[in-house]
């Protein structure tokens, strides 16, 4: 199991999103960071890869038809 901890810009690498595309994601429970106390929050790199794996069975593959 891993314990790592990603910061808010590791984790706007990593998706390559922006910051305000990120607290759009935490504010909609797409994404639930850890809030360590005021102003620190962290992201657990489980569940950034848990969410990954989710968006790519939800999107489906270019050029598919619904």
């Amino acid at each position: 199991m891993d314990n790592a901890l990603l910061t808010i810009p590791q984790v706007m690498e990593r998706l390559s999103v922006s910051r305000t595309t990120l607290y759009r994601m935490m504010a909609s429970n797409e994404l639930t960071p850890l809030r360590l106390s005021d102003g620190i929050v962290r992201f657990e790199v489980e569940e950034l890869e848990r969410f990954l794996r989710t968006r790519r069975k939800a999107t489906p593959p270019k050029g598919a038809r619904p």
